[in-house]
């Protein structure tokens, strides 16, 4: 879907700025979410609910919202504290995002992680971590391991994340994950998947290898 120019958010809250008579329903909101599918429009949302106190979040708005920062504003005015919805966001979210390649352009990871810091004690399933697990997304995985004592990086999980990233600025970002996760994955996972690294420039590749042989318990 094409998303309209930002001018004409503009235009709605001009609108709403000379109308204060106007009584937004639950459609208007579903329409802005929309029209504010890639772009900011928190500013606007914020204008409807000024205009009818009355106004609730509800589920299908929530579903509607496709940008992470209008979604962290609606859950910021989502009042019953239902973690079963915020669960049920988070495995819709996973659902759109099966083709690993439409992961950043459909803003998945910002909206995933509004998910996850909004529900910090929600029980995840497996399903969801393990899509996670699998992206490559270090910021998500990194929240992942945070919120759960018991969650580990498993061979596959590093074997992908090893593979995803073909540049030597990527894998040492990946190897400063690795140092401040040290506890959370078996070294010789590392260096079963370090292994089989191959890049396609022969000095990427070694300057690669070196960076995990740096790793504390690789010898």
């Amino acid at each position: 879907m094409t998303s309209p120019a930002p001018g004409v958010l503009d235009c709605i809250e001009e609108l709403l700025s000379r109308r204060p008579d106007l009584i937004p329903t639950e459609s208007n909101v579903l329409r802005i979410l929309e029209a504010g599918i890639s772009h900011d429009a928190s500013g606007v949302l914020d204008w409807l609910f000024a205009c009818n106190p009355a106004l609730t979040v509800t589920e299908q708005m929530l579903k509607n919202c496709r940008n992470p920062v209008n979604l962290s504003f609606l859950l910021s005015r989502e009042t019953t504290g239902d973690q079963g919805l915020v669960l049920s966001l988070m495995g819709a979210v996973v659902e759109e995002s099966k083709d690993l390649a439409l992961w950043e352009m459909l803003k998945l990871p910002a909206r995933l992680a509004v998910l996850l810091d909004h529900a910090p004690r929600a029980k995840l399933s497996g399903k969801v971590i393990g899509h996670i697990m699998q992206s490559g997304d270090l910021g998500n995985i990194g929240r992942i391991l945070d919120r759960d004592p018991d969650a580990s990086l498993t061979a596959k999980d590093i074997s992908t994340m090893i593979g995803i990233r073909k540049t030597v600025a990527l894998q040492r970002d990946f190897v400063d994950f690795l140092r401040k996760h040290h506890d959370r994955y078996s070294m010789s996972d590392v260096r079963l998947a370090v292994g089989s690294l191959c890049i396609s420039s022969e000095d990427d590749e070694l300057q690669t290898k070196n960076l995990y042989h740096d790793l504390a318990g690789w010898s």
